[in-house]
C-alpha cells in the first residue's frame, strides 16, 4: 500500500512555491483556497485533494509524475 508522508509533500509544496516567488497568500488566491489551507498543507497538517494537486502542479509548473517519483 502506498504510504503518504504529508510533511514531505508539504515541504515540496513550500520549496516549489518559494522557487516560483509566490507567497502563501498569492498561492491561496490562485487556488481559490484559504491561506490557512496553504499553511496547513506546507506544515503537513492536511492532505491535498487530487483536484487541488493538479491545479497546484499547473500553477507551480511542475509535473505530478516527476514530483511523486522523487525521493
Amino acid at each position: 500500500m502506498l504510504q503518504i508522508d504529508l510533511a514531505e509533500i508539504g515541504n515540496r509544496i513550500s520549496v516549489e512555491r518559494r522557487r516560483n516567488n509566490i507567497t502563501q497568500e498569492q498561492l491561496a488566491e490562485k487556488m481559490n483556497v484559504s491561506i490557512q489551507m496553504i499553511s496547513n498543507l506546507e506544515r503537513g497538517n492536511k492532505a491535498i485533494k487530487i483536484n487541488n494537486l493538479v491545479n497546484l502542479s499547473q500553477i507551480l509548473g511542475v509535473t505530478l509524475i516527476n514530483k511523486l517519483a522523487e525521493k
